[in-house]
């Protein structure tokens, strides 16, 4: 610029120079006007050479004051872009130093290395001074960097800006990660490429946890459509099934698409669908429940009997339930026809017994009544004969008679003993003559007198009114038992008690022998044990046994006082 206005000023000022004085000579006419105008022509070349220099200093002085403005704004500038810089690498390295959940890190334009936070030492491993200036490539696996994956990351996010993959990384042990990545270009404001970013999550629990949970899924979704009984699944608000096994579309009769558009009330009788709703209200929120025995209704319309036990879920996010059926039609079936042979079976013991001691008490009074008539008229005929014998006049033959006729006597007086015992047996007198607890206490009395184990009672002090046929069964139970202690035992004594309890007989035996093993209650052949359970399950009793080895045997038997005609 200098230069440019010197160049001007010289070219005026030799244009001035060479004609200015001819001009002047044109002018002037004399030699006075010559010298004024001479001097008016210096006079005017200072004052515009002046004009020329101020004007020159006054853009000289602009131009500098304002080179150092800018250069004074530049140098403030660059100070705040560093200051600036400074403070956002800080917090660079405050807040992303410290992540400890995400590796982040930078990567320079070829991939190398260029920071490394916390985060990034906790997954792989690697310090920032034995990682920064690597090639990233270290990161992936032997397969994976031959394939090219590392590059092909840094492609992508150049081309889309921002690139994110799963993949399998490597520690600095050897060990594999599995990753979320994210990787993000870098570019300056004039578009170069300055680098890229990668924010890295660590997933191999998550993977491994989400890989276990559909292997469950997996496992779970084959019981459920491998399982034999009927399954489903239905949600809890509106009852809609959600999803059915094969078992229930063959047990049921209707397709998978028909039960996806039904809800459960439609498997139900009309007349079971409100007491299944209110079944419905009154469960609580315990994660398996045993619903019990439902009715359901096959597509053919059969009434089938199932037992049904559901479990809470989620089902696609949505409260559900989860049910398993079983088919318990046949099994009922066949416990009531069990039942019903058991009560027939019932029915005909105790009509047996009930005959057997009919056919006893015949027997008895027969015996009593015929024997007894001919051992009285032996016994007149032997008197008889011994008053004729005294007429015999030879002595000898006279004493053998007499002896003859005293041994028929005593052998005829045991034949009529072991009657009276044998028609006791059948039927005991006193039984019928004085009743239930007078019947025990004599037999307690007998067994003591013929075997020699004592025999404690602990008895009403009165008799007490009952059926016969519960005093008969009563009676003979405990004549059994008796027995019972008497074989098997080895007893030295036993306690016999019968009372009256909640409108039943309560009659406990005891005894101080060797006991039982449990195995030995359930035998076959025990026979007086299934006589006597037989004799009280019959009139609707209880036969409880409680033993155990060196402890001795307790016999707990309850029966009702009155029977009903449906019991007989």
């Amino acid at each position: 610029m200098a230069a440019k206005t010197a160049a001007l000023y010289v070219v005026i000022s030799a244009a001035w120079i060479l004609y200015s004085d001819t001009v002047i000579t044109w002018i002037a006419h004399d030699v006075e006007s010559l010298r004024f105008l001479s001097s008016v022509k210096g006079l005017f070349f200072v004052v515009v050479t002046g004009l020329l220099l101020l004007l020159h200093l006054r853009r000289s002085f602009s131009a500098i004051s304002d080179a150092d403005y800018r250069a004074d704004n530049a140098r403030l500038e660059s100070a705040g872009a560093r200051e600036a810089l400074r403070v956002s690498e800080d917090r660079w390295k405050l807040v992303v130093g410290n992540i400890r959940d995400y590796a982040v890190y930078l990567l320079d334009a070829l991939g190398r290395v260029a920071s490394w936070n916390e985060g990034a030492r906790r997954i792989f491993g690697f310090a920032p001074e034995e990682i920064i200036g690597q090639p990233f490539d270290i990161l992936f696996t032997k397969a994976a960097c031959d394939d090219g994956v590392p590059r092909a990351e840094l492609r992508k996010a150049l081309e889309t800006g921002e690139a994110e993959s799963e993949s399998t990384r490597i520690r600095k042990d050897g060990s594999q990660v599995i990753t979320r990545t994210i990787t993000s270009a870098l570019h300056a404001s004039d578009g170069t490429l300055r680098g890229y970013v990668e924010i890295v999550q660590d997933i191999t629990e998550r993977r491994r946890a989400l890989d276990a949970l559909k292997e469950s899924e997996a496992r779970y979704r084959y019981l459920f459509e491998a399982n034999p009984q009927p399954m489903w699944v239905y949600r809890g608000s509106d009852l809609r099934f959600l999803a059915v096994n094969s078992a229930a579309v063959a047990h049921y009769g209707y397709t998978t698409k028909e039960f996806l558009n039904m809800t459960v009330l439609d498997i139900r009788p009309p007349e079971d669908r409100a007491r299944f709703r209110e079944s419905l209200e009154k469960q609580n929120d315990s994660v398996l429940r045993n619903v019990g025995l439902l009715c359901h209704r096959t597509k053919d319309g059969k009434i089938i009997d199932v037992h049904i036990t559901a479990n809470a879920m989620f089902f696609g996010g949505e409260p559900a339930q989860l049910v398993l059926v079983k088919d318990v039609t046949e099994q009922l079936q066949a416990e009531r026809n069990l039942k019903h042979s058991h009560a027939q079976l019932l029915a005909l013991t105790n009509a047996l017994q009930q005959s057997m001691e009919e056919e006893r008490s015949r027997i008895a009074r027969e015996i009593h009544d015929d024997l007894g008539q001919r051992y009285a008229a032996l016994n007149m005929d032997l008197a008889l004969l011994a008053r004729h014998i005294g007429h015999v006049t030879d002595p000898a033959m006279r004493a053998t008679a007499l002896q003859d006729i005293s041994t028929s006597r005593k052998l005829l007086d045991e034949v009529v003993e072991s009657t009276r015992k044998i028609i006791r047996d059948l039927r005991p007198e006193v039984l019928d003559s004085l009743g239930l607890v007078s019947g025990i206490a004599w037999q307690a009395a007998e067994t003591e007198r013929r075997h020699g184990i004592r025999c404690a009672t602990d008895l009403p002090a009165f008799e007490l009114p009952a059926d016969p046929r519960v005093s008969t069964a009563i009676f003979r139970i405990a004549q059994e038992a008796l027995m019972n202690v008497v074989r098997h035992s080895g007893a030295t004594e036993v306690r016999i008690s019968l009372s009256q309890v909640n409108g039943s007989f309560r009659l406990e035996v005891g005894d101080n022998g060797r006991g039982m093993k449990p195995e030995d209650r359930e035998k076959l052949n025990s026979f007086g044990l299934l006589g006597m359970r037989e004799r009280a399950f019959a009139l609707g009793g209880t036969f409880e046994i409680h033993s155990s080895p060196g402890s001795g045997t307790r016999l707990v038997v309850s029966v009702p006082m009155t029977t009903s005609q449906e019991q007989s």
